[in-house]
């Protein structure tokens, strides 16, 4: 009687544990995935109340027109090198000084969150 495995045994099992540790890695990589983009959301959704309560308080500190805003990983406000968060919003000013900011689109350096709001008309007394 022989003991131990064959060549081919030794082969089907590797083959096996290979493809369920992918599988794992797949997955574990999955739900990294899924926390870093609940995080960003939750930050973008941070800026956008800190965004809104500056505008409530002086829409004249947001340049009028269509622009963007940058901000870092910790929501500071910072330039495009660093930027983490990029904000593109629209800031209109008619004759009667009543401002009117939406939030046109809110992405992260690895991929657009698909966040708009609109802030609504203010009148700068």
């Amino acid at each position: 009687m022989k003991k131990g495995l064959t060549l081919i045994e030794v082969i089907v099992a590797v083959g096996i544990s290979a493809i369920l540790f992918s599988g794992i890695l797949i997955l574990l990589n999955f739900i990294s995935n899924y926390q870093v983009r609940q995080e960003d959301t939750w930050k973008a959704h941070k800026i956008l109340e800190n965004m809104h309560s500056i505008y409530l308080n002086d829409p004249t500190y947001y340049e009028i027109g269509n622009n963007n805003m940058y901000f870092d990983e910790n929501l500071e406000e910072t330039n495009f090198d660093y930027a983490y968060f990029i904000v593109s919003y629209v800031l209109l000013k008619d004759d009667n000084d009543i401002y009117e900011m939406s939030v046109l689109n809110v992405e992260t350096k690895y991929k657009e969150l698909k966040l708009s709001i609109d802030f609504g008309k203010w009148v700068k007394s």
